[in-house]
């Protein structure tokens, strides 16, 4: 029995132990290579000539329904987001499915997460040259990251960073202050990034504050980006053309299908059926005793004068300039 309050087996694999206690102190852990160079580029090459013909993120909602599936990429000057990725292309299904099949993948995840769990999205993402960047954020409740390098990127500029701890602090980076203030541009000097080789793999909560540090290369780079939720948690699934359904392989299958482990709330939302075991790391960071104080509880008490700084400081230029 570990001393973490999460349970950890006799005899686990030194990595899947590893993997655990960095996701519990940290928030992100790195995986290491699932996808070989050549496996990494196929997928770069299917996707990111997708992306390059992006839409305006504006076209996101006024001329497509929020559960569509098959959508084309959107994007801005910054970055290119392709979701839905399953069913395109046969052989792409393959490597995703080798992702998802990964033994220490999933003997993380069955650690972190317990053993059901449902796929959200699947998605791919580029970084544009002198990507301006992405303020630090957190997504829905329950909801887990699994992100693959499908380029060598080993600077901190233009891939995932994030605050290393900050999934255990008790405020939110909304009501902290550092969404709306932590600019991009220096954002660097403080947080940790998903760097490495293609085919490099990362888990981390969504909880964990992250975005994407100001980019000075010239160069794009592209990666994959999915979005799990475990049994107890809950989201709107996309519809899925049943013909797409029944190519797909096996786990990729499981994971994406809605019609078992599913059940829908009166609100619409999916809940994900399946044990839920108490110690469970992902239910872990979500109890006020797991909580940690940090510089971040002061958010609440600074923002407004933040709030009242930047009114100011816009009302005083803008009179300036007429």
């Amino acid at each position: 029995m570990s001393e973490k309050p999460y349970y950890i087996p006799p005899f686990i694999n030194s990595e899947v132990e590893r993997i655990c206690g960095e996701m519990w102190e940290i928030g992100c852990s790195k995986v290491g290579n699932i996808l070989n160079f050549e496996e990494a580029s196929y997928l770069k090459n299917i996707f990111g000539n997708i992306m390059k013909d992006y839409r305006p993120w504006s076209d996101r909602f006024t001329k497509y329904a929020e559960t569509q599936y098959f959508l084309p990429a959107f994007g801005d000057q910054d970055q290119a987001f392709l979701s839905n990725i399953a069913g395109i292309d046969s052989r792409a299904d393959l490597l995703l499915e080798k992702v998802l099949n990964n033994n220490i993948l999933k003997d993380s995840l069955s650690l972190i997460l317990g053993r059901d769990y449902k796929v959200w999205e699947l998605s791919a993402r580029r970084s544009n040259a002198f990507d301006r960047g992405l303020r630090l954020h957190q997504d829905a409740v329950g909801e887990f990251g699994v992100s693959v390098l499908l380029n060598d990127h080993f600077d901190a500029e233009g891939t995932t960073c994030f605050v290393a701890g900050s999934h255990k602090v008790k405020v939110s980076a909304r009501e902290s202050g550092a969404q709306d203030y932590l600019r991009p541009s220096i954002m660097r000097g403080f947080t940790g990034s998903m760097v490495g080789s293609a085919g490099d793999a990362f888990l981390f909560f969504k909880k964990t504050w992250h975005g994407r540090i100001k980019s000075r290369k010239k160069v794009s780079s592209d990666s994959l980006i999915f979005g799990l939720f475990p049994s107890g948690y809950r989201f709107k699934p996309f519809n899925i053309p049943n013909s797409t359904m029944q190519s797909l392989p096996n786990e990729l299958k499981k994971l994406l299908r809605t019609d078992e482990g599913l059940t829908e709330d009166l609100d619409g939302l999916f809940r994900v059926l399946g044990e839920t075991r108490s110690d469970r790391i992902i239910d872990l960071i979500y109890q006020k005793e797991h909580a940690v104080s940090s510089i971040w509880d002061y958010g609440p008490c600074i923002k407004p004068s933040f709030d009242l700084a930047r009114r100011t400081y816009v009302n005083l230029r803008d009179s300036l300039r007429n």
